[in-house]
């Protein structure tokens, strides 16, 4: 049986649309919320992100945060860098 025309659009959408999410999906610095959107729409399993090792030390300014934000923490990564738990992942953007 025969596409309807709005299945076809459907379809059509979503075949179009998919290289550019899974491009999307590598961008280092993209919200944890959106990747998980992301994923969802793929349907793919969402990765668990394991944490970084807490090195702690003084109290700086995440690394990656809008200057706005101003976020004292005293996580960093492997690389040196101060990073915020918004940001944490198994390494922070710039070591991926």
């Amino acid at each position: 049986m025969p596409l309807s025309r709005l299945n076809f659009m459907l379809k059509l959408h979503q075949q179009l649309c998919e290289k550019w999410q899974l491009q999307r999906l590598n961008v280092p610095n993209l919200s944890r919320e959106l990747k998980d959107i992301i994923t969802k729409a793929l349907g793919q399993e969402p990765q668990i992100l394991e944490l970084p090792q807490n090195q702690q030390g003084r109290r700086t300014y995440c690394s990656f945060c809008d200057y706005k934000k101003k976020r004292m923490i005293t996580t960093y990564c492997k690389c040196g860098k101060a990073i915020c738990g918004e940001h944490q992942m198994k390494s922070c953007p710039s070591c991926v």
